[in-house]
C-alpha cells in the first residue's frame, strides 16, 4: 500500500516490513485495502513483473533459512507468486509455487492450519483451470474440511471455500451437491453481511446458475433478480458485475421463452461491457 501510494516514504522493493500485530478488525480492513496476495487485475504489467522479480529475489536471499518466521513469510511470497503466475496464464508455475507453499506450510504449521487450507484452495483453483477437476475437488474438499474445523461454522471464509467447491462440483456435473454448497454459502453470507451485500449477490448468482442447469428456471430467475438488485444498489447501474447479472438473467429469460426480455438484458450487458 505504501509502495503504491507513498513511494517517497518507502521503497517497497527493498525489504519485507513486519508491522505490529493488528486486531482482527484491523487485519480485515488491511486485507480489503491491499491486493489480496497478488490478485489485482488493475496492476500494470510492468509493476507486476517488477513485483515478481522482487519476490523471487527474496526467496533466493532466504533460501537457506530455517527461521520459522522467515519460512512463514516464504509461504506468503510463494502464494503471491502463484497468483501472479495464474493472472499471467503461467499455470504450471502457479501449480509449482502453490505446491511448494503447501509443503512448507504443512511442515511448519501442521496439516490442519488455515494457511494450509489457503494453499489447498489456491491449488484447487489452478487445477480447475487446467481441467484436473478430480484433483481440484480433492484439494478443495480438504481445504473446506480444515476451515470448518478451525473456524466458526458460520465464518465468511467457510462461505468462500464452500462456493469454490460448489463451482468445481457444478463443472463435474454433480449439480445437487453443488446446489447444496451454494445454498450453504448464501445462508452464511446473508447472516454475516446482511441481505444486501455483494457477497450475497455472488452466492445468489451461483445458485441461479446451478438451478438453471437443473431445469428450475423460475428459481434461477429469482436468484438473478436478487443478485441484480443488490449489485445495482451497491455499485450503480453500469458496473461489470451488473452486466454479469443482467446477462445471466437474459439467459434464463430466453430459456423461459421471453425473447424480448432476453434481448433487452443482453443489449444492456453489452452496452455496459463496451
Amino acid at each position: 500500500l505504501m509502495g503504491r501510494f507513498a513511494p517517497d516514504f518507502l521503497d517497497w522493493r527493498s525489504d519485507t516490513v513486519y508491522l505490529p500485530t493488528l486486531n482482527e478488525t484491523g487485519i480485515d480492513e488491511f486485507k480489503r485495502m491491499t491486493t489480496s496476495g497478488g490478485i489485482d487485475d488493475s496492476l500494470p504489467l510492468d509493476l507486476r513483473l517488477d513485483r515478481i522479480a522482487e519476490l523471487k529475489s527474496r526467496l533466493k536471499s532466504h533460501s537457506a533459512s530455517s527461521d520459522p518466521v522467515v519460512l512463514s513469510a516464504t509461504v506468503d511470497w510463494r502464494l503471491e507468486l502463484a497468483n501472479h503466475a495464474e493472472t499471467l496464464a503461467r499455470f504450471d508455475e502457479a501449480v509449482e509455487y502453490n505446491t511448494t507453499a503447501l509443503a512448507i506450510a504443512e511442515e511448519l504449521l501442521g496439516l490442519n492450519h488455515p494457511k494450509v487450507a489457503l494453499c489447498l484452495n489456491n491449488l484447487a483453483g489452478v487445477l480447475q483451470v487446467l481441467g484436473d477437476l478430480e484433483g481440484a475437488k480433492e484439494y478443495s474438499e480438504r481445504a473446506l474440511s480444515i476451515i470448518e474445523e478451525t473456524l466458526d461454522p458460520n465464518h465468511r471464509d467457510v462461505a468462500t471455500y464452500v462456493n469454490n467447491l460448489g463451482n468445481i462440483l457444478q463443472t463435474l456435473g454433480d449439480l445437487e451437491r453443488a446446489k447444496e454448497c451454494f445454498e450453504h454459502a448464501l445462508k452464511i453470507d446473508t447472516a454475516v453481511y446482511g441481505p444486501s451485500h455483494p457477497s450475497v449477490a455472488r452466492d445468489a448468482n451461483n445458485l441461479g446458475l446451478v438451478l438453471k442447469d437443473l431445469g428450475d428456471l423460475d428459481g434461477a430467475r429469482k436468484c438473478y433478480d436478487r443478485a441484480l438488485k443488490i449489485d445495482e444498489t451497491a455499485y450503480g447501474p453500469d458496473h461489470p458485475d451488473v452486466a454479469t447479472d443482467v446477462n445471466n438473467l437474459g439467459d434464463v429469460l430466453r430459456a423461459l421463452g421471453d425473447l424480448d426480455g432476453a434481448r433487452k438484458c443482453h443489449d444492456r450487458a453489452l452496452k455496459i461491457d463496451e
